[in-house]
């Protein structure tokens, strides 16, 4: 998909997003990639990109606005690129009729305590989020900077949550981000790690 506009897609309370790319492990390394690219998603009811129980799938040059719930979701999956996107103006859903304001997230990656692989989100931009604009987990200590840099957030309540990662043992690393203009915090983590290394982060204004 490429240089495509999604208006008024995606569905309120399901998975059913305006972009879903579900249930498909069988391509090898080597295959082309499925993706999403230089495309505009906007003024849906439910998430803007799913991914789900996938992999080797790339998400670049996208501007997702104006959704519910949430811009870019993925979860159970692995080998996915999510690089240069833009996501603003997330807001309330209505989830089972509730103002379930605690779901409501920028750009989501590997929630709930899944088993996600090879994952490189890089350079997007969030903005405007009604709750958190991150939300990912943390990389092994030893693994390259580069899987995670330059991503910025701004006018969120919280900027990034930071996940433990289920599939690395021993010390877990967050790095390479900037947030500012948060109600609460820039950083936020909580889930009990041993060690967590956090380093090449600038918060302003938080």
């Amino acid at each position: 998909i490429d240089h495509v506009e999604f208006v008024s897609c995606s569905q309120p309370d399901v998975d059913k997003a305006a972009v879903r790319f579900s249930n498909f492990y069988s391509l090898k390394p080597d295959d082309a990639k499925s993706s999403v690219t230089n495309s505009a998603i906007h003024k849906g009811l439910g998430i803007g990109i799913m991914i789900t129980n996938a992999n080797n799938v790339k998400v670049d040059g996208n501007v997702v606005f104006m959704q519910q719930i949430g811009g870019i979701f993925m979860k159970a999956s692995h080998d996915v690129t999510i690089t240069n996107n833009i996501v603003g103006g997330i807001s309330t859903t209505h989830l089972a009729n509730k103002n379930t304001s605690s779901e409501i997230v920028g750009i989501d990656v590997c929630n709930k305590n899944q088993n996600c692989r090879n994952l490189v989100v890089k350079n997007n931009i969030v903005g405007g989020c009604k709750h958190i604009g991150f939300l990912m987990p943390a990389v092994s200590c030893t693994e390259s900077s580069t899987s995670y840099e330059n991503n910025l957030v701004h006018s969120v309540e919280y900027g990034v949550f930071i996940l433990k990662s289920n599939i690395v043992s021993g010390c877990q690393a967050f790095r390479n981000f900037k947030a500012y203009k948060t109600v609460r915090h820039g950083v936020l983590t909580y889930q009990g790690y041993r060690t967590i290394e956090v380093s090449n982060i600038e918060t302003l204004d938080c």
